[in-house]
């Protein structure tokens, strides 16, 4: 039987390089295969391992009853996925008709420029959108024309709440700034430095480093792991991906200047 910090091993090398996980997998047990699927599922990063495992072609050594359940997770997320690129396209072209700059943040920045082979590999909780706070009346507008409805308000700064509509796959988090300590990352220069994405009218996702630094900002304080000294499994994917795509991007001189200052 795997002992937990087996489990974590086997799961991050099934992230990465599978090979440490394909040597455990002959010994391991129905109970261990359970277990590390619980341990992904637990860390959201489920269709991930399927993406990178099927990527590396070494499915075929993982026994058939959990092969079948990544494989399930993997295809029911991307179905969502590509309901949610829909669902973006259709804002794209609203904010496009009314003249309004939405730029996307998080998974929702990716979703849309994420090849098809992969896009089912990150799971997507909701669709976090930066808004100028002097368009925000007309967004209200524009996502009310659209049947979205203000579903929660929360006691934020940074948010006017989540939207949703019945059919859309996912609810639309609505943002004027993206952090309570705005002089880390300012809404201002994300917006100087977004890129548009040009087949989405409409629509921007900040460049390379803004991308890489509000990771590593939201994990850090809105979701506690530099308080409480943590780092999910998801957290690290996320950054293996973003630095797999987007290495040759990123002035890492400044993002090295960035954590000096910062510390």
């Amino acid at each position: 039987m795997l002992t937990p910090s087996d489990q974590l091993r086997a799961l991050c090398s099934g992230l990465s390089d599978p090979a440490p996980l394909l040597t455990l997998a002959g010994g391991m047990t129905g109970a261990d295969w359970d277990r590390l699927i619980a341990l992904a599922n637990a860390h959201l990063v489920t269709p991930a391992l399927h993406a990178n495992l099927r990527e590396r072609q070494d499915l075929g050594s993982i026994p058939e009853e959990p092969r079948a359940f990544l494989q399930a997770v993997y295809e029911l997320n991307a179905a969502r996925n590509r309901d949610i690129r829909a669902q973006l396209g259709e804002i794209a072209s609203a904010a496009r008709s009314a003249g309004i700059a939405i730029l996307l943040v998080k998974g929702g920045a990716d979703v849309l420029v994420t090849p098809d082979e992969r896009l089912g590999a990150r799971i997507m909780s909701d669709v976090d959108v930066l808004v100028r706070p002097d368009d925000l009346p007309r967004v209200r507008q524009m996502l009310g024309d659209l049947g979205y409805r203000k579903v929660s308000t929360e006691d934020d700064p940074r948010t006017d709440g989540n939207y949703a509509r019945e059919s859309a796959a996912a609810p639309i988090d609505l943002h004027v700034s993206l952090l309570f300590e705005d002089e880390l990352l300012p809404a201002t220069d994300l917006w100087r430095n977004s890129e548009a994405l040009t087949s989405y009218g409409g629509l921007r996702r900040p460049a390379a480093k803004d991308r890489l630094l509000h990771f590593l900002l939201h994990h850090a304080l809105h979701h506690h792991g530099h308080a409480e000294a943590s780092l999910s499994v998801r957290a690290l994917n996320d950054l293996a991906t973003m630095m797999r795509d987007s290495r040759n991007e990123i002035d890492w001189c400044e993002v090295e200047t960035f954590a000096d200052e910062w510390r």
